[in-house]
């Protein structure tokens, strides 16, 4: 807190990445709007509005990163769609379940994978890989 405090009074119209970093580590962790804002009145964090604008600039930039990766000729795309339904306990007439289509991906950069990226074509079913294969592989 008394860091927070110097930190700010040292630097009184702009924020130093110490209240961000608190600020959005708060946020992650379930911190209601209301208290955030009470401590950015107080000194110790940014606004709730900044952790929203910092948030959403990590995300644009996030995807921009993942963007220039998948076009990289050494990664491969992993992908998987999944249904959710968010339910309650007891059903009640106006407020039922929702149902959540997701889809989650990862970039795997690697470098042995053969110019053009890899196919349908190339798996071979006879190949039998075991757990060992894979922790062990080198990286």
């Amino acid at each position: 807190m008394i860091i927070s405090i110097l930190c700010f009074s040292q630097h009184r119209s702009t924020y130093t990445g110490f209240q961000t970093i608190l600020g959005l580590y708060l946020h992650s962790k379930g911190m209601k709007h209301q208290q955030i804002e009470l401590l950015s009145k107080l000194g110790l964090l940014v606004s709730y509005d900044t952790i929203i604008r910092v948030i959403k600039a990590q995300s644009n930039q996030a995807t921009e990163q993942v963007k220039c990766m998948g076009q990289s000729n050494t990664s491969v795309t992993a992908y998987d769609n999944f249904e959710v339904m968010m339910g309650i306990k007891e059903q009640w007439l106006d407020h039922q379940g929702t149902f959540h289509l997701i889809t989650t991906g990862q970039v795997i950069q690697g470098i042995e994978i053969p110019p053009g990226g890899l196919w349908q074509d190339m798996l071979d079913p006879q190949v039998a890989i075991c757990t060992s294969d894979v922790f062990l592989a080198p990286r």
